[in-house]
């Protein structure tokens, strides 16, 4: 057992450990005001009322910036989410080759067919002329998109796409046409 003291040792150190906490904890003081009982109090010399107004502005600030990091991750992750598609969607548009999707052309029944439509008719078919101009009109559409993408002149003939109702001229004179 520890020897015991006088009280007047204890204040003394009562004292002692007031006046260490004092340096680092905050002043309080209270001015009595009956109509509010926060009026008047003190804290660090400032007023309760203006330290509670920072404090609420403070945790506002941080919930709004909280929400901001919030909104910022979804945006970044759905445009990930975005980029991603794009891209696949890209790849598979690049393996895609424009001209045999704009232009279908298949052999059956001893006929060249483009698009649909017979590039001919065969004795005894019942293969409609509306369909043979159609597929001549193809034709010429190809032709002569082929040979501006190649960029080659055709010498002879200038070929006119006009759908149904396509047409050649001569390259020299094209008054004179010839329908397909």
């Amino acid at each position: 057992m520890l020897p015991s003291s006088g009280h007047g040792e204890i204040a003394a150190g009562w004292s002692r450990c007031a006046q260490s906490t004092a340096a680092t904890s905050p002043q309080l003081s209270a001015h009595p005001n009956h109509d509010n009982p926060h009026n008047g109090v003190t804290i660090n010399g400032q007023p309760w009322a203006q330290l509670a107004l920072q404090l609420r502005r403070t945790r506002a600030a941080a919930a709004a910036v909280w929400q901001l990091g919030t909104r910022q991750r979804r945006l970044l992750r759905s445009s990930k989410q975005l980029l991603s598609r794009t891209l696949t969607q890209y790849r598979l548009y690049r393996r895609v080759n424009l001209y045999s999707e704009a232009f279908h052309v298949e052999f059956r029944d001893s006929l060249a067919w483009i698009n649909g439509c017979p590039l001919g008719r065969v004795s005894g078919g019942g293969e409609d002329w509306r369909a043979v101009n159609s597929a001549l009109g193809f034709a010429a559409i190809m032709l002569n998109t082929l040979g501006a993408r190649l960029n080659f002149n055709f010498p002879v003939h200038l070929i006119i796409p006009m759908g149904s109702y396509s047409k050649l001229a001569n390259a020299g004179n094209k008054k004179g046409t010839l329908d397909l």
